[in-house]
């Protein structure tokens, strides 16, 4: 475990060091402005806040779907998302074009289960998953509960996921999905943030062809280096 923590904390810092993820989306500022009533920069410090929560949440799936990473890795990540990312009874929707569009509803300790062993599930060889990392879209926030000790708040983001699972035989399958992320935000007495993933559902779930997938595969990992780069260069 304290191997795991070591790389879990690894992984932390790179995501942090590397980049910088700030919500976008249309009016997304004013939408925070309009729900907070706080300032701009206030604001923009809440979207950088939450993009790089979400960038962090990314990146977990992506360990967690990788063929490369260990088993004990896995089954340790799997825990520390649902522990310090997740309301216990999240739920998520998969979509697949291979299942005839079929959305399946597993609850958050399903999905991460069935996303460590897909090749278990299907005849892939090797799996690969990662997320546009730019698109972090805000769609809504609004106030849901006020008391003494806690505001809480509904946000709504929107994601872009791409997917590739290489075929033991021959051939793969991809495709890409956009996703919505809903949360619920909330603040203490002493305004401390705290973000819960309450469920993920599907926009639209399309399949591509091997040179779309490398072409966004080979641009989101240009921009992955460069940022990089640019870190090592403060």
């Amino acid at each position: 475990m304290k191997r795991f923590l070591l790389f879990f904390y690894t992984l932390l810092i790179i995501i942090f060091s590397l980049s910088v993820t700030v919500m976008s989306g249309q009016n997304a500022a004013q939408k925070v402005v309009n729900a907070f009533g706080c300032s701009q920069e206030k604001a923009l410090e809440f979207l950088m806040h939450c993009g790089n929560e979400i960038r962090l949440f990314q990146s977990s799936l992506e360990l967690i779907a990788s063929s490369e990473t260990s088993a004990k890795n896995k089954a340790a990540l799997k825990k520390l998302l649902i522990n310090m990312m997740c309301e216990k009874e999240a739920r998520v929707l998969v979509s697949s074009t291979i299942t005839s569009d079929t959305v399946f509803s597993y609850s958050i300790d399903e999905y991460l289960f069935h996303l460590s062993n897909l090749s278990a599930k299907y005849p892939y060889k090797s799996i690969e998953l990662f997320f546009k990392s730019d698109y972090v879209n805000l769609v809504k926030l609004v106030k849901i509960k006020t008391n003494s000790t806690q505001e809480c708040y509904d946000m709504l983001t929107t994601l872009r996921q791409y997917f590739a699972g290489f075929y033991k035989e021959h051939g793969a399958y991809y495709d890409q999905t956009d996703k919505n992320l809903r949360y619920i935000v909330s603040f203490d007495a002493k305004k401390n943030l705290s973000m819960r993933l309450k469920s993920i559902t599907i926009k639209e779930t399309v399949k591509i062809g091997p040179d779309k997938y490398k072409a966004q595969k080979d641009l989101e990992f240009s921009r992955r280096q460069y940022r990089k780069l640019m870190a090592k260069k403060k």
